[in-house]
C-alpha cells in the first residue's frame, strides 16, 4: 500500500483517469455531501440571517462556493502535478497497524470533540480568532489573542504531540520532517504563490497587508506569524495532518479517501467559529453548510500537499500561516496591540 507511484502525465490527466477518480467512494461521498449543503443553501441562505457571510440570497451565497470549489480544485490539481514525478515516502509503512489506526483514530476524535465543545461552545475559542478573513475591522484585545494562541496549542498541538512522542512515534513517523527539502521548497512555493494572487486579487480589500505602515507591517507581521503558527498552525499541524492524515491513509488505503477524510476533519474543528450560530434549526443548518463548503476544500488540499510530499510542514507555511493569515489578519494584531 505505497503511494510513491508516478503516472505519465497522459495517464494522469485523461478522460479515463478522471473517470476513475469519479468512480471512487470517497469522491462520491464528498460531490453527494457538496450538492446537499448547497441545496440547503439555496433554500435557507439570505443576507438577513445571522450567520451570513456575504450579501444577497441562497444563490449569491451557492455562487460564492461554486468559485471557492474551483479554487481548491485548481489547487489540488497544481499539487498533484508537482509532486507526480517524485518520490513519496511510504506513509502507510510509518502509521501503525489497521486495528491500531483505527482505536487511536477514535480516541483522537472523541477527545478533539470534547476539547472543541468546551473550548467552543462554553468560551468561545475557535480556530480562527474573531474577524479573521471575513470582518477584518473587528477589534480585539492583545490579552484575549495570546489567551486564543495558548489554550488552542497547548490542547491541539503540545499535549497531543507529547503524547503520541511517549507511545513511541517519532518525528519521522509523525511526518515532521523533509526527505526532499528541495522538492518541498518547490511545491510550498507555487502553492505559496497561487493562494497569495488569489487572496490579494479574489477577495474584497485583499491587498489591506500593504496599507499598514512599514513598522505595522513588520512587526506586526511577525507577531501576527507567531500568534497565529500557536493558535491555528501547529495545532492542525500536529493533531490532523501529523497524527490523523497518516491514520486515514492506513485505514482508507487510498489517497483519496485520506485527502476527504482530511479535509472533513478541517472543516469539523471549525464548528464555532465567531460567525456561527445556533440559535435554531434554520440557523444550525446554514451555519454547517458554511462551515463545510468553506473548509473541506482548504482542508483537502493541507492533506493532499502532507500526503504527496511526506512531509507534514508544508501546507504550514504554503496554505496556510502566510497566505491567508499574514495577508488578511495583520490588521487585526496590529490593532490589539496598538502597534503604530
Amino acid at each position: 500500500m505505497e503511494i510513491n507511484i508516478k503516472p505519465t502525465l497522459s495517464r494522469t490527466f485523461s478522460i479515463q483517469g478522471l473517470l476513475s477518480l469519479l468512480r471512487q467512494r470517497p469522491i462520491q461521498y464528498l460531490a453527494g455531501g457538496w450538492l446537499l449543503l448547497n441545496t440547503l443553501l439555496l433554500f435557507l441562505g439570505r443576507d438577513d440571517m445571522p450567520v451570513s457571510l456575504i450579501e444577497g440570497d441562497g444563490l449569491a451565497h451557492v455562487l460564492l462556493f461554486l468559485s471557492t470549489g474551483f479554487s481548491y480544485l485548481l489547487h489540488l490539481a497544481i499539487i498533484y502535478a508537482i509532486t507526480m514525478r517524485r518520490e513519496v515516502p511510504d506513509i502507510a509503512a510509518k502509521a501503525p497497524a489497521r486495528k491500531t489506526a483505527v482505536r487511536e483514530t477514535i480516541y483522537l476524535w472523541v477527545y478533539a470533540l470534547i476539547v472543541l465543545i468546551v473550548l467552543g461552545g462554553g468560551f468561545g475559542i475557535g480556530l480562527h480568532l474573531p474577524g479573521t478573513i471575513f470582518d477584518p475591522n473587528v477589534t480585539l484585545s492583545g490579552s484575549s489573542i495570546i489567551v486564543w494562541a495558548g489554550v488552542n496549542f497547548f490542547f491541539f498541538a503540545a499535549l497531543p504531540y507529547l503524547m503520541f512522542r511517549r507511545l513511541g512515534y517519532s518525528n519521522d513517523d509523525m511526518l515532521l520532517r523533509s526527505h526532499n527539502w528541495r522538492a518541498d521548497i518547490l511545491l510550498i512555493g507555487v502553492v505559496l504563490i497561487l493562494e497569495t494572487l488569489l487572496e490579494w486579487f479574489g477577495i474584497p480589500d485583499g491587498m489591506r497587508f500593504f496599507a499598514l505602515t512599514p513598522t505595522q507591517m513588520g512587526l506586526g507581521g511577525l507577531l501576527n506569524l507567531f500568534l497565529h503558527l500557536l493558535g491555528t498552525g501547529l495545532p492542525i499541524l500536529i493533531f490532523v495532518q501529523a497524527i490523523l492524515v497518516p491514520r486515514y491513509y492506513k485505514i482508507s488505503g487510498s489517497l483519496s479517501g485520506a485527502v476527504v477524510a482530511g479535509g472533513i476533519t478541517y472543516a469539523t474543528f471549525h464548528l464555532f467559529e465567531f460567525w456561527t450560530v445556533y440559535q435554531s434549526l434554520e440557523t444550525t443548518a446554514v451555519s454547517l453548510a458554511f462551515v463545510y463548503l468553506q473548509f473541506t476544500g482548504a482542508g483537502m488540499i493541507k492533506a493532499m500537499m502532507t500526503l504527496r510530499s511526506g512531509n507534514a510542514w508544508t501546507h504550514l507555511w504554503g496554505y496556510h500561516l502566510i497566505a491567508p493569515h499574514l495577508w488578511t489578519d495583520t490588521n487585526i494584531i496590529v490593532q490589539a496591540f496598538r502597534i503604530r
